[in-house]
């Protein structure tokens, strides 16, 4: 039996720092996932790579079951969840959801999931609102809002290197930061780079991810909020 497991975590921060991707990946091998292709990105994002090679995967037919921890997992639209879906059922795949088991094929198991797409955007809808007053806040107070993998902040929100230690591989964040930028610039491609931190220190970034982190401006020398006023 071909059994595919599929977890996503919106961030970096949160696959590092809260190790929510690797409680997922563990718990989906635990329910017997035999490979999990996994997502750093938002659900809203409908060209998420693994997620689109998930949904190809049910189309060729090469999928018998796949699970998820839970339905959002899938996406934070109604429409990206329906889609997937529709795949599934289209193709005879058994969906397992491990905080909510259902039945797509039933008539209660299709209002479930609708009732449960709807809660998944409704909250994503909600955090893009929370995130945007926030950030405003912090704009106006001139404060850093997030920062970026390898820094923390302190008590008066200004940025400081992460000393706290990475447990999978002993180093500091801050130390992994540095070594990622000079492997940055020294290898090939972001891919190779995502590859090797991956593989040497488990560190988990997507290529677009790590692109992100690259350009980030607190990674320059400075931040969107603090950039000195030119002197005439």
């Amino acid at each position: 039996m071909r059994v595919y497991g599929y977890a996503r975590v919106s961030t970096q921060e949160q696959a590092e720092e809260f190790d929510a991707l690797n409680q997922q990946i563990a718990r989906l091998k635990t329910a017997g996932a035999t490979e999990v292709l996994i997502d750093i990105e938002s659900g809203r994002n409908d060209g998420r790579k693994q997620y689109n090679e998930l949904l190809k995967l049910a189309q060729q037919n090469q999928v018998d079951e796949i699970i998820i921890t839970r339905i959002d997992r899938l996406g934070r639209s109604v429409i990206s969840i329906h889609k997937a879906i529709d795949i599934f059922v289209k193709h005879n795949v058994n969906l397992r959801v491990l905080d909510a088991p259902v039945d797509p094929n039933s008539p209660f198991g299709w209002f479930s999931i609708n009732q449960m797409s709807g809660l998944a955007e409704f909250e994503s809808r909600l955090l893009s609102q929370r995130i945007r007053h926030g950030n405003n806040y912090f704009r106006q107070q001139l404060k850093f809002c997030v920062p970026p993998f390898g820094y923390g902040k302190d008590e008066n929100h200004r940025l400081t290197p992460n000393k706290n230690i990475h447990e999978k591989s002993g180093k500091t964040y801050f130390e992994l930061a540095k070594i990622i930028i000079d492997l940055t610039l020294s290898m090939r491609s972001l891919k190779d780079v995502c590859d090797y931190i991956y593989s040497e220190y488990e560190v988990v970034f997507s290529v677009a991810g790590l692109r992100d982190w690259v350009k980030n401006l607190a990674l320059q020398g400075h931040t969107a909020y603090f950039i000195k006023k030119k002197r005439y």
